[in-house]
């Protein structure tokens, strides 16, 4: 039998590359094929795109144990054969040359997780000041395999005009087998805390980090799983999680309330993850009466200070961020009685039904768009 050649080195000490657990031939899949590609690299001196990727067991070495385990379909250690992401457990394997498909949200030209109309200013920027894609892939909007200004012309049709959405990937941020244009591995957003990824945070979701936890069950996006954002799956997560829900804890961001990328580095990934499009919503309109008076500077003081009031909940906190500066704080409700009585200059935008100009903040918009604006 042919020794692990890795053995001894670390060829790929600073960089955890993505790859699919088990699919020791690279081609997307985890089957019996790649079996076999253990066995010829074992046997034969056959060559393997990615040493991680054929470990099946996850022992840190290629056996023909990894044969065995893929053969009888065990449950395979992370990252799984579903999802691609880096190696969770420290060992001497490298995996340099894996061809994994890159994944992207299709129209998310400037890789903030949504889109919106900065994408299709993103777009215009490459194509006419020499500006930076980082994901051609994401910015072919249309799909046609081309970078041209029919892509953000495409864009704005979808957003301001109820044109079609993009192709797949989207809106979910997943493999693309069939792109020619190159793409960046980029982080893909989510909703700290919604471990089921349903769209939102409640108690639900600690049960599912439990059921992953204790029982084998799985995990759409384990960095929105990882509640208190330490790194790792743990039941603290589930504990965390529950306090949030009840108030007495604060979700490290992006935040209960926000889709978006995860701002620390650790070895969890997330590519299977539904982020619902923004919603429209009107600045000011705190209480969602589909007005802007004295009741909402009052609404959001409840909010604020729920022991004085009685206790609130903002249910589009982007209405309630009156100063748009990304957060709910003492100084929304002073912006808004100033721009009541016409001490400053209105609001920011939008002041009637509009999506958020400046959406990648710590606050967001989850019930407004049924409650009147479309």
């Amino acid at each position: 039998m042919r020794p692990d050649p890795t053995a001894g080195t670390l060829t790929c000490a600073t960089y955890s590359c993505p790859f699919l657990r088990g699919d020791a031939d690279g081609n997307g899949t985890v089957d019996a094929l790649d079996a076999t590609a253990v066995t010829s690299f074992l046997f034969a001196g056959t060559a393997l795109p990615c040493m991680d990727a054929a470990d099946a067991n996850d022992d840190g070495a290629v056996t023909n144990a990894d044969a065995v385990q893929i053969l009888t379909l065990g449950v395979l250690p992370l990252p799984g054969p579903l999802t691609c992401g880096p190696d969770y457990t420290a060992d001497t394997l490298d995996c340099q040359a894996y061809g994994s498909p890159p994944i992207y949200i299709r129209g998310d030209a400037d890789g903030d997780g949504i889109i919106a109309i900065n994408d299709s200013q993103v777009i215009l920027d490459y194509l006419f000041t020499n500006g930076r894609l980082e994901c051609l892939a994401a910015a072919d909007a249309d799909g046609d395999g081309v970078i041209a200004q029919i892509d953000a012309v495409y864009i704005n049709s979808f957003l301001v005009a109820a044109g079609p959405p993009p192709s797949a990937p989207y809106p979910i941020c997943a493999y693309d087998p069939t792109t020619a244009l190159t793409c960046i591995q980029k982080q893909c957003a989510f909703i700290r805390g919604d471990a089921d990824g349903n769209g939102q945070v409640d108690v639900g979701d600690a049960l599912v980090i439990s059921n992953y936890l204790f029982t084998g069950g799985t995990l759409p996006c384990f960095d929105a799983a990882d509640a208190n954002d330490d790194g790792a799956i743990t039941n603290t997560d589930s504990l965390f999680l529950l306090q949030t829900v009840t108030g007495s804890a604060v979700m490290p961001a992006p935040g209960q309330h926000v889709c978006g990328i995860d701002p620390t580095a650790d070895t969890l990934s997330c590519e299977i993850y539904v982020c619902l499009p923004p919603n429209n919503f009107r600045r000011g309109d705190c209480d969602l009466d589909m007005g802007f008076n004295i009741a909402d500077p009052i609404f959001l003081l409840g909010v604020l200070f729920p022991g004085a009031t009685g206790g609130s909940t903002a249910g589009c906190q982007d209405a309630c961020d009156a100063n748009d500066d990304g957060g709910l704080n003492i100084g929304d409700p002073v912006r808004m009685l100033s721009a009541l009585f016409g001490v400053v200059i209105p609001l920011p935008p939008p002041l009637d039904c509009g999506l958020d100009p400046t959406p990648v903040d710590r606050v967001g918009c989850v019930t407004f768009s049924q409650l009147g604006c479309p």
